[in-house]
């Protein structure tokens, strides 16, 4: 495991938002050094690409997947998840712009307690506004939430953690 976190952000063309998405994580107060930024390109025909294979071979630290169709919004973050080697992961959309400290500030607050298992940021629009849309960063169930399962269970609370889609609206 050689990151702290990897991002997964699903695509499909908006090139230039894809860039600003970047952009706003590479200028975080959040070192590079800890996280791998998963881009699941569901067949964009604009510049995409381009942009994303330059940032490969200048070492960006992105893992870049060309879909040969769309596969849509969850179907790509489960492909994204399939390369996710962290113990935590943050799903963001590619039109999302991150505050330089926004994602230093959510693994600190992830980290401080081993029952945290979910993280939600409030999202603004550029008039001010917030947005209804919630990036989160969460486990990826690796047996970190066993004993809350557990006692969950013992309270008579039982449910399936599998993830079969990860969505968001």
């Amino acid at each position: 495991m050689d990151k702290e976190l990897s991002i997964i952000i699903t695509c499909w063309n908006n090139w230039r938002l894809t860039a600003k998405c970047l952009a706003s994580i590479f200028k975080s107060s959040y070192l590079k050094e800890k996280y791998q930024i998963i881009v699941v390109d569901n067949n964009s025909t604009d510049k995409t690409e381009t942009l994303l294979n330059y940032l490969v071979e200048v070492g960006e630290p992105i893992i870049y997947l060309k879909q040969k169709e769309n596969m849509g919004f969850v179907k790509g973050n489960n492909i994204g998840w399939n390369y996710v080697n962290s113990p935590y992961c943050l799903l963001l959309n590619n039109d999302a712009f991150v505050d330089p400290t926004c994602i230093e500030k959510m693994m600190n607050i992830i980290k401080s307690d081993k029952k945290i298992g979910v993280v939600g940021a409030n999202e603004f629009l550029p008039d001010g506004r917030e947005s209804k849309k919630k990036p989160f960063v969460f486990f990826k169930p690796n047996g970190l939430l066993d004993p809350v399962l557990k006692d969950l269970k013992d309270l008579g609370i039982t449910f399936n953690l599998n993830i079969n889609s990860i969505g968001c609206n």
